[in-house]
């Protein structure tokens, strides 16, 4: 997204895929394999290289036919062989880089219905009809079962995850015993917001509630990511994407390396490296914050703009796409300046 070179991403998603098709659609962290779909789509949209469809089809098809077995008689995912990763927090003290069901499963739920709609896209583009048809259905049950059983209505919120109890064949080190609390954290409702399982008026007051609502924990950069995404699709980035990265004003300052992978140690030996790639996020969600750029057409070829200076005096933003870099110039009070390449439709 931010230099235009997708051939470094296509191979890695490539080579990841090699790695699924191995181990019939696992990887070590669960809902990183669901992510996988969604980056391969995203990958795709960036480039317009089909050929990575293709590449990467076989894996995603071993991936969700692993997944449809995890799901229990209740519509959820309920016997995974874990539920991490979900983040760099010790609440409690447990930990939620490989967290128990009540702490896991409703981002885990998410991240599969994140995964089928994804891959519903993918299949659509393959001319895979049957795929398509059969991945839309699934998203729209493990959904409705997501409502049913990991949403309170009373407080508006959803929770982390069921507190029934997990069978003692799954228990080992990276899937430990269930606890008995109910938690109500900001990171599933972040997901609800980020995949649209709510949307509209519903998903504004749900980020203004968990902005808001200190009670419901922090989150570190790799959740950021996400958060910082549930604002811009749900309308909310000219309010909340400055103060959301605020945090890395501190990060910045901590070593020359690059950007640490959290904020602060989820628990006091802990420490953090420089190899994460969402410690930079603020590359991918600045940018696309103050130009609210959304791709219509694979590869660039047609993007929507409603530029932003989000409160900044000034900016100068440059898009990279295969035909050439679009420039664009915001400054308060002044006009906004586009060069773009003939290549590129701009619509409004």
């Amino acid at each position: 997204f931010a230099y235009g070179d997708t051939s470094l991403t296509e191979f890695d998603l490539e080579r990841i895929a090699i790695t699924m098709e191995e181990r019939d659609g696992r990887l070590f962290h669960t809902t990183y394999s669901l992510i996988f779909v969604k980056m391969v789509y995203e990958c795709y949209m960036l480039s317009g290289n089909a050929s990575l469809l293709y590449k990467t089809k076989r894996a995603i098809d071993l991936l969700l036919n692993r997944f449809e077995g995890y799901i229990g008689e209740n519509g959820l995912i309920e016997t995974p062989p874990d539920y991490m990763f979900i983040d760099w927090l010790c609440p409690d003290g447990i930990s939620m880089h490989h967290p128990p069901k009540s702490l896991g499963q409703t981002c885990l739920c998410m991240f599969y219905y994140g995964a089928l709609v994804s891959a519903s896209e993918i299949y659509g583009v393959l001319g895979e009809n049957e795929k398509k048809a059969r991945c839309l259905e699934n998203a729209k049950s493990i959904k409705k079962a997501i409502f049913s059983h990991l949403y309170d209505t009373s407080r508006g919120l959803f929770f982390e995850g069921l507190n029934t109890e997990t069978p003692s064949e799954l228990i080992y080190q990276y899937m430990p015993k269930n606890v008995s609390k109910r938690y109500y954290r900001r990171h599933a409702n972040i997901l609800a917001c980020y995949f649209g399982l709510v949307s509209g008026d519903e998903a504004k007051e749900l980020l203004e509630k968990i902005y808001s609502d200190d009670s419901l924990g922090e989150v570190q950069p790799y959740f950021m990511h996400f958060w910082l995404d549930a604002v811009y699709l749900n309308g909310l980035r000219e309010k909340y994407t400055l103060p959301l990265m605020s945090g890395w004003r501190d990060a910045m300052k901590i070593s020359k390396k690059g950007l640490p992978e959290g904020f602060y140690p989820p628990e006091p030996t802990y420490k953090f490296d420089y190899s994460h790639a969402w410690g930079g996020t603020p590359l991918y969600a600045l940018p696309k914050a103050i130009l609210g750029l959304e791709i219509l057409e694979c590869g660039l070829k047609k993007i929507k703009l409603n530029p932003s200076l989000l409160s900044l005096s000034s900016a100068h933003v440059e898009i990279p796409t295969k035909y050439g870099l679009i420039k664009i110039e915001l400054e308060n009070g002044k006009e906004i300046k586009i060069d773009a390449p003939s290549e590129v439709e701009i619509v409004y």
